[in-house]
């Protein structure tokens, strides 16, 4: 049987932080079948850098 896992402890370790930036899009191109989604953080995104 497999250790029971502590919900409190909230460490992540360097392998469980891979595999989170693992599951993110670093591109909004990578955003599949969300194209609203993506056009709208292209936006939100242009906007700030035109705000700097």
């Amino acid at each position: 049987m497999s250790e029971p896992i502590n919900t409190r402890d909230a460490t992540i370790t360097s392998d469980e932080q891979q595999f989170e930036l693992s599951l993110r899009p670093t591109r909004l191109a990578e955003y599949i079948g969300q194209r609203r989604a993506s056009d709208n953080l292209r936006i939100f995104i242009r906007a700030a850098l035109n705000r700097r």
